[in-house]
């Protein structure tokens, strides 16, 4: 063999092995919160289940999506199970294990629920509210005000479960005092619970939070995270993101 050929080849084989594929299938998951994410007849749907898809599609990606409970999803991209997870929040401690863009995938207000017959009422302080019983989602974060006043303990009377359904039927059998949750899948879950006229939401709002689509720091390529942002950028100035979302909760 010359030495022009044996160059090639190991050319060749370079680019084999350090070109980034968008042939591999990458699978992603998330947990159910309609109308966000949901399963319905075996097929996950939901407005950040349909944004992440068409942009994947756009790039010509193949992913499948995945629902599991909330902490799981988190512990299948830290491990390597999953290549990516949705619509997650940017926090310290995930940034170990999972590399966030720059561009938002979805803003999502987080807020109070209460019974409607509760006389609690909020101001936007939350130390006024330090003696109440909330319930949590394990696993989530609901922005800076939340995560500090739990942090410096203002918040100590928390109870964790693994589907917000759980606190929905806790909150109205007493078993807690307050609801926190994202205010588009809260309203939904109330509506299907039947549930409209025993809950009621409390305002002010804690926080916009922004989610992202997180990737697991190894098996996907910088290629395809960067290829992501970027697709999803152009598809938001076309408006396409916004019709998905109208799709589901109209204007």
């Amino acid at each position: 063999m010359n030495k022009a050929k044996l160059i090639l080849m190991q050319v060749c084989v370079f680019l084999f092995w350090s070109a980034p594929s968008f042939a591999n299938t990458l699978t992603l998951v998330s947990l159910e919160q309609p109308p966000l994410v949901y399963l319905e007849k075996g097929v996950v749907k939901g407005i950040t289940a349909d944004i992440v898809r068409a942009v994947f599609n756009r790039m010509g990606q193949s992913v499948e999506i995945k629902i599991f409970p909330f902490a799981r999803s988190l512990s299948m991209v830290e491990f390597e199970e999953a290549h990516g997870v949705f619509a997650v929040v940017k926090t310290p401690e995930r940034q170990l294990f999972m590399d966030y863009g720059n561009e938002v995938l979805l803003h999502q207000t987080a807020v109070l629920f209460v019974r409607k017959s509760s006389k609690i009422a909020f101001d936007g302080d939350l130390s006024k509210l330090s003696l109440y019983r909330f319930g949590i989602l394990r696993g989530a974060t609901y922005g800076a005000t939340w995560h500090k006043a739990r942090k410096m303990g203002v918040i100590k009377n928390v109870e964790e479960v693994t589907q917000y359904k759980q606190n929905l039927q806790k909150l109205v059998s007493g078993r807690v005092d307050i609801l926190i949750g994202p205010r588009f899948t809260m309203l939904d879950l109330i509506h299907q619970a039947g549930l409209l006229d025993e809950i009621k939401e409390l305002s002010p709002e804690i926080a916009s939070v922004p989610t992202y689509l997180a990737f697991a720091k190894n098996g996907v390529s910088d290629a395809i995270k960067q290829k992501f942002e970027q697709t999803l950028i152009v598809m938001k100035k076309e408006g396409l993101i916004k019709s998905i979302v109208r799709r589901y909760i109209g204007s």
